[in-house]
């Protein structure tokens, strides 16, 4: 049965311009101290995870453990890309709401960028689209939604930021809304790749973003293939699904096409990602590739 069906080399993709190999990066899903040290034992520091604004405003604990997780990450020599998600309930809809929201978010994340001075700040996760949240998907066309979310990048005084990664397609308006709109300096244009392959889904948005935005390099901050997909769907087994994973992340490391690679996650407790760390806590085979690269 063939899974991955490679598009052919002569597309409307032509390739970009090659870059050296990538660093590798990885998702976690919670910032403990057993995830650090997971990390850690693959040789991994480019560390991705979400801070929800809504829980830091809305629940009286979790400020007091993220700052306390944050802390123990950092002096764990973890390079940290935190993505700043959610927005606390008073808002209601977002788009409505947009002005306000988006003076209070600033404020918040700039307290937060002096608080973590070294931290390299993604606001928002996938904004072309409502799944998180409407406040620039609200916008009329994809475009104007990519230029509202370029012009509040501009806005935000950390020096490390990287844009969000489109959720939808990658030709269309929002990717080029954000590259006209934008004009201050960021770290990245970050895409996500979650088409089959991987790696020629990062050829195709990374030659996409880089003939429209040369002032930064592309990372890829999230990538992989749903273990529910591989197995429930397309009934592959378990040492079958090892293979494929083992196969993607070779790929993805090799690629020439973006300068960082972060794959998606370290572990699933619901089972259904690519994630590294099997049920059981063992290291998956493709743990071992990364650990030993």
């Amino acid at each position: 049965m063939t899974i991955f069906r490679r598009q052919p080399a002569a597309d409307r993709f032509p390739p970009a311009v090659p870059l050296p190999r990538p660093a590798v990066g990885l998702n976690v899903h919670d910032l403990t101290p057993w995830a650090v040290a997971q990390c850690r034992a693959l040789r991994v520091t480019h560390v991705r995870w979400t801070l929800y604004w809504s829980l830091w405003e809305d629940d009286l604990y979790y400020a007091a453990e993220v700052r306390e997780q944050v802390a123990h990450a950092l002096a764990s020599g973890l390079d940290l890309l935190i993505v700043t998600d959610g927005a606390p309930r008073r808002y209601g809809d977002h788009w409505t709401a947009r002005d306000d929201l988006l003076a209070a978010h600033r404020a918040w994340l700039h307290e937060r960028a002096r608080e973590w001075p070294t931290v390299t700040w993604q606001p928002w996760n996938e904004v072309d689209v409502a799944q998180w949240t409407n406040v620039f998907s609200g916008a009329p066309t994809s475009t104007m939604a990519g230029i509202l979310y370029g012009e509040y990048l501009n806005s935000l005084d950390p020096a490390a930021i990287v844009t969000a990664a489109p959720g939808g397609r990658i030709e269309g308006g929002f990717l080029d809304g954000l590259c006209s709109a934008l004009t201050r300096t960021v770290s990245a244009v970050a895409v996500h790749c979650y088409g089959l392959p991987p790696d020629e889904d990062l050829r195709q948005r990374a030659t996409y973003v880089s003939r429209r935005y040369q002032a930064a390099p592309v990372w890829c901050t999230e990538f992989g293939v749903s273990h529910g997909e591989m197995v429930g769907a397309w009934f592959l087994s378990a040492r079958e699904f090892d293979a494929k994973q083992v196969d993607v992340y070779a790929a993805m490391l090799a690629s020439p096409y973006a300068a960082r690679v972060y794959g998606y996650a370290l572990d699933d407790p619901a089972g259904r990602g690519f994630h590294l760390i099997a049920e059981d806590g063992t290291w998956r085979p493709a743990a071992a590739l990364i650990a030993g690269r």
